[in-house]
């Protein structure tokens, strides 16, 4: 059985008007990441800290893995540390020297915080995170139902 394209408008519609709202909270809940995100940014830097990049980059083998971390302002590589015996509580060897003030990139914003529950019936967030967010605000804009 096909279905014709006045059968298949209501479920179009209703998709788009749930894209729509989506894109309301997705957009709303970014601008509030990107504030919060500058703030610790800042904070960062104004008590003397990096933010860091980098981690374990290799797998272990034969008991041995790699840490290198970059500055992720400069792109500066700050140092490596190397692991062995599994163990990652002693490194075997390091050149990386961590300073009170660095915090990881992954630890700057904590999302949690930011209360990201995102009505996402459709599964648009996978997709709405891969996007440039000025393409999604002309999304919206264009949209029959902003």
């Amino acid at each position: 059985m096909t279905t014709t394209r006045a059968e298949s408008a209501p479920f179009v519609q209703n998709v788009a008007a749930e894209l729509a709202a989506f894109l309301k909270h997705y957009i709303t809940w970014h601008d509030r990441r990107t504030a919060v995100e500058a703030a610790a940014r800042a904070a960062v830097k104004a008590a003397g800290g990096r933010i860091i990049t980098g981690g374990q980059d290799r797998p272990w083998v034969d008991g041995r893995t790699t840490e290198t971390y970059y500055d992720q302002e400069t792109g500066e590589k700050l140092g490596v540390i190397v692991w062995q015996n599994n163990d990652m509580n002693v490194p075997a060897s390091s050149t990386m020297e961590f300073h009170d003030a660095d915090v990881h990139i992954d630890l700057l914003v904590d999302d949690e915080d930011l209360g990201e529950d995102i009505p996402d019936p459709f599964g648009f967030r996978s997709w709405a995170d891969e996007q440039d967010i000025d393409e999604l605000r002309h999304m919206l804009a264009a949209s029959p139902n902003p």
